[in-house]
């Protein structure tokens, strides 16, 4: 069996909630087929959590850290454990050992709570959490302490972050949805609420919350009010004007929305319609800083044009095909800018 179809049928004995035990006992048999494989360990320290076998958990990751190492992608197990070995008192060489590792102590220092009624402290680590990509754990705990304090809008806003965050925008839609019953919606909640908005029509996605969600008051008129914004095309040099679109839920195409050329090039190729303009055999592409990323811009070297693609350097190694595939986007947005400036509507 190769890894990919044990590790399937693995999540699908997992998601079908079989006997955990005989869960367990198929991942270790797998692990020791294949010790280099950091999925199925994972799978084999989730199944133990599951089953509340704190030791053979200590030790599942343990033997990961030895045969794959620890890695963030890790730190919603590693909290995991680490909430169960403090409230049921575990000791022992494997727990020992757990807590020595240096990933271990930074993604659990300072992150006990004592109170899930002190907001400061619930918002102070979930936003750790958030930060090292530990979604799953910031949740756990917005929620808890949403139930102790569900007025406190903070903690909704929070929440709605996490969510859009990883990715669970009927979660989040449903967040907001509690919000509104809870604490009512404000001026705080325009920005994620709006990039919510816009993420939720872009991907079409649906479901009871949703469709509550787009029937919102606050949301219909956040969708009406921030309309306005896409009745303007950025001919500016920088990246402003689209930053401001975005956090306010708006995503038009344009073509110097996340671009910068020299205001005389542009004049120039306005004048002659652009010709040659984004040609493969003149344009390459640029790796830049973006935040702790790196990502590449497409730069016309004929015109001294430079767009953002946010495409992420370790996401692919394929330089030809995105140098291809963005300049023909280019292209595509050069004749919507064109079409828009002939039909004078923006």
């Amino acid at each position: 069996m190769t890894t990919a179809a044990l590790n399937d049928r693995i999540r699908r004995a997992l998601a079908q909630e079989i006997d955990t035990g005989q869960t367990i006992d198929l991942l270790v048999s797998a692990v020791q087929q294949k010790p280099f494989n950091a999925e199925l360990r994972q799978l084999l320290v989730m199944a133990c959590l599951e089953q509340g076998q704190w030791q053979e958990a200590a030790a599942a990751i343990n033997e990961k850290s030895r045969f794959c190492g620890l890695k963030p992608v890790d730190g919603n197990l590693i909290i995991k454990l680490h909430a169960a070995m403090i409230a049921n008192a575990c000791k022992g060489p494997a727990f020992d050992e757990f807590i020595a590792h240096p990933l271990v102590q930074e993604l659990t220092a300072d992150t006990a709570i004592d109170s899930f009624a002190d907001v400061g402290r619930v918002r102070q680590v979930a936003e750790k959490f958030m930060r090292h990509g530990m979604f799953d754990s910031a949740k756990d705990i917005l929620l808890q302490a949403i139930v102790q304090m569900p007025s406190e809008g903070a903690l909704h806003l929070m929440l709605i972050r996490c969510l859009f965050d990883m990715g669970a925008l009927a979660e989040a839609a449903a967040a907001v949805n509690n919000k509104s019953a809870a604490c009512g919606l404000n001026d705080a909640d325009v920005a994620p609420v709006s990039r919510l908005y816009s993420a939720i029509v872009a991907e079409g996605v649906r479901g009871a919350e949703v469709d509550r969600f787009l029937l919102n008051d606050f949301v219909q008129q956040l969708a009406a009010d921030n309309s306005i914004y896409c009745r303007f095309e950025s001919l500016g040099d920088d990246c402003e004007f689209g930053t401001v679109q975005r956090r306010l839920g708006q995503e038009p195409l344009g073509l110097l929305r996340f671009a910068s050329i020299p205001l005389a090039t542009l004049i120039k190729l306005l004048d002659n319609g652009f010709a040659n303009f984004a040609a493969v055999e003149n344009c390459e592409l640029r790796i830049v800083e973006s935040g702790d990323k790196s990502q590449y811009d497409l730069y016309d070297r004929a015109y001294g044009y430079q767009i953002h693609t946010f495409i992420n350097v370790d996401k692919t190694s394929d330089m030809p095909s995105i140098l291809v595939g963005f300049c023909a986007r280019v292209q595509f947005l050069t004749r919507k800018l064109l079409d828009d400036l002939a039909t004078g509507e923006k």
